[in-house]
């Protein structure tokens, strides 16, 4: 009996790019990271204006697989001395209230609603644009 298995190698190679993609230094660790500074480009401009220290202080922090967006908790509002992760917190609770001059107090629940579906499918296809 003879057995030939056309395109093994081929087969073999786009298995071992696949596995590749899917650890944190690949693909997919680029589709994260892509989506959590994304996100944090919509995140602050959101934000109502009438916080110039909350604005200053959403970060952004990447690991491996993993983005997030918060609120510095060292941050400090420079004439109020007050902590824009304290304040910040309480302003989102309030909701979809638009702020004084611009933006929204719900700034994160806002932003993963107007722009989350957005940034996904710019995720996807970064992740996409390396696949075999």
């Amino acid at each position: 009996m003879e057995l030939s298995i056309k395109g093994l190698q081929e087969a073999q190679q786009a298995n071992l790019q696949m596995v590749r993609a899917m650890q944190p230094a690949g693909a997919l660790g680029r589709a994260i990271q892509y989506a959590g500074l994304a996100m944090h480009r919509h995140v602050v401009p959101s934000t109502p204006h009438d916080y110039g220290a909350l604005r200053a202080a959403h970060r952004v922090e990447n690991k491996p697989l993993q983005a997030r967006i918060y609120i510095d908790p060292g941050a400090t509002a420079p004439r109020r001395k007050a902590r824009p992760a304290v304040y910040g917190a309480i302003l989102h609770g309030q909701g979809m209230i638009p702020g004084l001059r611009s933006g929204i107090r719900a700034f994160y629940a806002y932003s993963v609603q107007t722009y989350g579906a957005k940034v996904a499918e710019g995720a996807i296809r970064e992740f996409k644009r390396e696949l075999p």
